[in-house]
């Protein structure tokens, strides 16, 4: 028996249905509770909003305009990463990371961090 499909022929149905599977989960909860806010904002005022939630005055107005900058999609309100956007790197002078080779490369039996410390302090004492 032939297995019948409605869709077969309708232009742009296997897109629409990848996209709506893809978009379906991209409007956070966040973001809907946020528009919330900002609807019972322009309904109810600022100090009835300030009252009602724990939202600050400055962060009302960021939301606003996050919306009017994302024109109008809800998606403009998922909260964003909160990462820095450089994060710090530890620099070593190369003159102490071969110290460090050179005493890590020895078989004796002390502890790791015992041999940092020793290495660090003749190091240091080089240098002065």
């Amino acid at each position: 028996m032939r297995i019948f499909n409605k869709y077969r022929g309708t232009r742009g149905f296997v897109v629409a249905a990848e996209r709506g599977i893809r978009f379906r989960y991209m409007i956070t909860k966040e973001a809907i509770r946020r528009t919330e806010i900002i609807a019972f904002w322009s309904k109810h005022g600022l100090l009835a909003t300030l009252d009602a939630f724990k939202v600050k005055r400055r962060t009302l107005f960021n939301w606003k305009h996050k919306l009017k900058q994302g024109g109008g999609r809800l998606d403009a309100l998922n909260p964003k990463s909160r990462a820095p956007k450089t994060r710090r790197c530890r620099i070593w002078a190369e003159q102490i990371l071969a110290e460090i080779r050179v005493i890590f490369a020895t078989n004796t039996p002390i502890s790791v961090r015992t041999r940092f410390i020793r290495c660090f302090k003749n190091f240091v004492f080089r240098l002065a």
